[in-house]
């Protein structure tokens, strides 16, 4: 892997790692529906990079991030359903919105990088 995604690959692995574990005390009735999607597109968000790093491509590529970035903006917002649900605190929201604006700003770098 490119040391840059190498970067991003590990931000978004220490953020899932830190969040799977937070799913798993939503209440029972969401463990199977809100908590299985935030962990679902998590897992997706990972793939996702990884196959974004294989990409030789521009265009291709170009459509991976764009579809990395639709992932997150999907992760954002259950991330806020769960806190206005209150399954997760404000404290544990805003750490995650600072995570995932971490990932974010990598993957426009590599946007912006790509354009050159």
């Amino acid at each position: 892997m490119k040391i840059d995604n190498l970067i991003l690959f590990q931000k978004m692995y220490d953020f899932s790692l830190w969040l799977i574990p937070h799913t798993e005390k939503f209440p029972k009735s969401q463990r199977f529906a809100l908590a299985k999607s935030v962990n679902d597109i998590t897992i997706n968000v990972l793939t996702a990079i990884v196959n974004m790093n294989f990409e030789k491509n521009n265009i291709e590529k170009e459509k991976k991030i764009d579809s990395l970035n639709l992932e997150i903006d999907k992760l954002r917002i259950l991330l806020r359903l769960s806190k206005d649900l209150k399954y997760i605190s404000i404290k544990q929201y805003e750490y995650a919105e600072l995570k995932l604006d971490e990932v974010g700003k990598i993957t426009g770098g590599f946007r912006k990088g790509d354009k050159s």
